[in-house]
């Protein structure tokens, strides 16, 4: 469970193009960040980027991968995602 202060926090945080990465993540589970930035068609900075805010909030986890040079692999904890708004 995620609880946010500001429906602000909220909209930066589901961005259009965070929630891409995450569906990618979800959907294609690419076996490195620098395959995903591939999958989604964007620059690798920014879908680093993406992903580590994802990390960082709980959504994915970063496994290290056998073979170093490929980096780290996301892996989504949640096969999606409900929101559950209260006043």
């Amino acid at each position: 469970e995620l609880i946010f202060t500001s429906i602000e926090t909220v909209a930066r945080i589901f961005a259009k193009t965070r929630m891409q990465v995450l569906r990618t993540i979800i959907l294609h589970k690419p076996i490195s960040i620098y395959e995903l930035a591939k999958l989604v068609d964007r620059d690798f900075k920014n879908v680093h980027s993406d992903v580590r805010m994802l990390s960082e909030i709980g959504l994915i986890d970063l496994k290290e991968t056998v073979d170093a040079r490929k980096g780290l692999k996301p892996i989504a904890k949640f096969s999606g995602i409900e929101l559950d708004w209260a006043a």
